[in-house]
């Protein structure tokens, strides 16, 4: 199987990411952190979309992950430093 097909590819993109711009003293705790968020938001996604499905059907809750993902790259895309792509 190639590599990421059915993982988390995107995750050791945004990983390093984090590690390139923190000093190495704090790239522990930076790590950390965003490793412990990164997996909170497995188990909170997996919740939520299973109690919209319950409630609202598939079909919505595909529309609150595609709604959560369009809000969360608005949300790069106004915050990122510079203004640019």
């Amino acid at each position: 199987m190639p590599p990421f097909v059915g993982d988390d590819g995107h995750a050791a993109a945004t990983g390093a990411t984090g590690r390139d711009v923190v000093s190495p003293v704090a790239r522990a705790p930076v790590v950390g952190v965003y490793r412990f968020w990164r997996d909170m938001g497995y188990a909170a996604g997996a919740l939520i979309a299973g109690a919209t499905a319950d409630a609202l059907g598939y079909g919505g809750a595909i529309a609150l992950v595609a709604g959560l993902t369009a809000a969360s790259g608005l949300w790069v895309l106004i915050d990122m430093p510079g203004g640019k792509l």
